[in-house]
């Protein structure tokens, strides 16, 4: 997305600037707008300013220029973070006036809820309220006669406790603040379907602590189809995180969910494949995995989602792991395995049964680390609340993340291990023979090029990034890093071997 903003238009003349080759982790009014800084210009943004008064501000690698300042010192021709915003004031007081206030839709309440909402899609990062950056002006969030975000709720319903509903309600406005979302929206509103969504408990799902920030670890929640009403289920320990990291990952959960699988689903049980979409095929998972990776990606938010790099960079490495995570998915199958699943899902067992044996060596290698961080501390003599984000890995590791996994993969042999009974059954056999009529229809093969479509898409939208694990928390000043430490312990050993 920022090679695009960097190649807009402009004009020949170069300014005597060269940016810095990492970019500023926050900018102040009177500091160069730097587009490569969070929150970054949404879309048509950049557009608007490169065409104010026929082109007078250029685009010159991540700065914006005024090709009408002569003066070379002090930078004074880079627009400053004040002057850019105050652009973008104006562009968005032009967009709102364009449109007929009938058209809106909605209540003086929820407008102002938009507006915050809006700034807080921008400002992830930022510590603190987000409000107090200064006001961000924005028109209707979703323009048309007919206001997406009343209708879409008009067939979603939210069930919950007020603060929950709250939590939702605003999930949902930022769902609808990224093209995907809006147009999958509108896609589930033209089925007329109807859905349902609340907060519930989510079996080994850990709130955990890394540096000062509350993590949700575990399932993000879950969805099913009955008597055509969707069900979507978000994990309630969602409330449990940091606010930010709430509103970062609830929009995506709600994408993955409702307009991922639900929305599928609906087109499966008409086209009369419902039971092998929702039951046995691995890519109704990777399709909603994709929308919600993309609804991030478009907002701009944390690439910090392991499956979704895992998956950009090996489909096949991506399903192996998914195996390994929750029952469900170690029974799904491509149109290639269900052609004779049992074998498949013996081979998933034995996977299964390695990655429990490997859960046991992970958790020997992290306790391992505790010995070499007190030798540190009681021969060199170093303090120990400098180690204290890495103690803090090691136990999330070992007391809580590594358990849970174990449980789930406990869950999941037991789950294939009763798979592959009912397959061995007669009426076992018989349901297979059903669902590999229904795998040949011509709605999966559809689904095959809509999942290679919007792989397509994200890779193009994340070109350039990469996982960003400390984005919302990195280690305060002064502490070891893992880098760090193993670098300590090979010059210790080195020195003793002298």
């Amino acid at each position: 997305m920022l090679a695009a903003f960097w190649s807009a238009p402009g004009s020949a003349r170069e300014f005597p600037h060269d940016p810095s080759g990492v970019a500023p982790q926050q900018l102040e009014p009177e500091d160069p707008f730097d587009l490569r800084t969070p929150p970054q210009l949404l879309p048509g943004e950049l557009d608007y300013i490169l065409h104010v008064e026929s082109g007078r501000y250029l685009s010159q690698g991540p700065y914006i220029v005024d090709s009408r300042v002569q003066d070379t010192e002090d930078k004074k021709y880079l627009l400053t973070t004040a002057q850019v915003q105050a652009l973008l004031q104006v562009h968005a007081k032009q967009q709102s006036l364009r449109r007929h206030p009938r058209d809106t839709g909605l209540s003086g309440q929820v407008q102002k809820q938009q507006a915050r909402l809006d700034v807080i899609r921008r400002v992830f990062e930022q510590k603190g309220d987000p409000g107090l950056l200064g006001p961000i002006q924005t028109g209707p969030l979703l323009p048309g006669k007919a206001n997406l975000f009343d209708l879409f709720l008009s067939q979603v319903s939210l069930i919950g406790t007020p603060p929950q509903k709250a939590a939702m309600q605003e999930a949902m406005v930022l769902l609808l603040a990224t093209p995907t979302g809006r147009q999958l929206a509108k896609e589930f509103v033209r089925t007329g379907a109807k859905a349902d969504i609340s907060l519930t408990v989510v079996e080994n799902s850990k709130v955990i602590d890394v540096n000062g920030k509350k993590f949700l670890f575990g399932s993000g929640g879950s969805s099913h189809i009955s008597q055509e009403m969707i069900h979507v289920y978000l994990n309630e320990d969602y409330l449990k995180t940091d606010r930010t990291i709430q509103q970062h990952d609830m929009a995506a959960t709600i994408g993955h969910e409702l307009l991922g699988h639900g929305l599928e689903q609906i087109k499966a049980s008409d086209a009369g494949v419902l039971e092998a979409y929702n039951g046995w095929y691995e890519d109704n998972e990777t399709n909603a995995g994709l929308v919600g990776w993309i609804i991030s990606a478009e907002l701009g938010a944390r690439l910090d989602n392991r499956h979704m790099w895992n998956y950009l960079r090996s489909p096949q490495a991506y399903h192996q792991t998914l195996q390994v995570t929750l029952p469900y998915y170690a029974t799904t199958l491509s149109p290639d395995e269900i052609k004779d699943p049992l074998p498949v899902l013996r081979q998933r067992l034995s996977h299964v049964q390695k990655e429990l044996d490997d859960i046991q060596k992970s958790i020997a290698e992290w306790e391992a680390w505790r010995p070499r961080i007190d030798h540190f501390i009681n021969v060199h003599k170093m303090k120990r609340a400098a180690f204290h984000s890495l103690i803090e890995d090691i136990d999330n590791s070992v007391q809580q993340t590594l358990p849970a996994h174990r449980e789930n993969c406990n869950a999941i042999v037991q789950h294939v291990e009763a798979a592959i009974l009912r397959g061995e059954s007669k009426s076992g056999a018989s349901e297979i023979q059903q669902i590999q009529v229904q795998f040949a229809q011509a709605f999966l093969m559809r689904e095959e090029e809509q999942v290679r479509s919007r792989r397509d898409y994200l890779s193009n939208l994340v070109r350039g990034k990469s996982y960003e694990a400390a984005y919302f928390s990195p280690p305060e000043p002064g502490q070891i890093t893992w880098d760090e430490l193993n670098k300590m312990v090979h010059a210790d050993i080195h020195l003793r071997q002298k």
